[in-house]
């Protein structure tokens, strides 16, 4: 069983799909790591907020790099269809 955990920082791979690079305690200890991998890493990143609502898990963006929700989001949608901006 995995221990609950209240951030999630997570990178967009080339195909569109999300990848989980850490799960942290606080939105500081995952914001100290996005600014760690941004120097080296120019990909996009986003910290998910995660709740528990009962027995369900809710998810919410909290911060974005580089860019807004909005734009990263319409770059995950082209790398879906395949497309780069």
């Amino acid at each position: 069983m995995s221990s609950w955990y209240e951030y999630s920082l997570r990178a967009l791979l080339p195909d569109g799909r999300w990848y989980e690079i850490a799960r942290c305690k606080s939105r500081e200890s995952a914001y100290q790591i996005l600014r760690a991998l941004a120097k080296s890493d120019p990909t996009h990143f986003v910290i998910v907020h995660c709740t528990l609502a009962g027995k369900d898990g809710r998810e919410k963006a909290v911060y974005c790099f580089p860019g807004s929700e909005q734009q990263i989001l319409s770059e995950r949608q082209a790398r879906l269809a395949g497309k780069r901006l």
